[in-house]
Parts: structure tokens; sequence; C-alpha cells
């Protein structure tokens, strides 16, 4: 992730003054029912699709 990236991610993912996240309306999300963003997946050119990072 690019520090571009990590800026656009910490706004998105900062709260708002009701509480509320708006990482669905990140432009880096790649996929909203998965919960799957630029930050915790990545792209895998061999299956051509997004893939979660695995939690170490």
């Amino acid at each position: 992730m690019t520090q571009k990236e990590k800026g656009i991610c910490k706004k998105y993912s900062a709260r708002d003054k009701d509480g509320y996240v708006h990482c669905n309306d990140c432009p880096l999300v790649v996929d909203r029912t998965g919960h799957m963003c630029r930050s915790n997946s990545h792209y895998d050119r061999k299956t051509k699709e997004w893939v979660s990072d695995e939690m170490e």
C-alpha cells in the first residue's frame, strides 16, 4: 500500500461525529460485500482475483 493509499484509508476509516466509519465509500474498496479493500487484500495475478490477506 502506498503512502497516498494509506492517507485515503485513514481518512475514510476515521470515525465521524456520529461514531461511524465510511469504509464503504472509500475508493480503495474492491468488494463491499466481502469487506475487501487494498489495505486488507491483494490481487493474485494467477487466479485473477482479489484475495484477503491472512491474519498472522
